[in-house]
């Protein structure tokens, strides 16, 4: 899986009564679960928030490899 697939993912999966950050994250754990726990309880952790920053996507972007899934 590609970044950019994960982000379609995420934005055709999003059920809109859940925080887009606390969604992206789920989604992350469940493909990436390794960058998921590295930015868990983070300062880049979005979870508890309605968007993802850009620092946290280019951390993702930058760990993410497709070998993984």
């Amino acid at each position: 899986m590609e970044y950019a697939d994960f982000l379609r993912l995420v934005a055709s999966t999003w059920p809109h009564d859940l925080r887009y950050g606390q969604h992206w994250f789920n989604v992350l754990y469940c493909v990436r679960p390794n960058i998921a726990n590295d930015i868990r309880a983070t300062p880049l952790d979005p979870f508890h928030r309605d968007g993802v920053s850009e620092e946290t996507q280019e951390y993702v972007r930058t760990h993410w490899t497709t070998e993984q899934g």
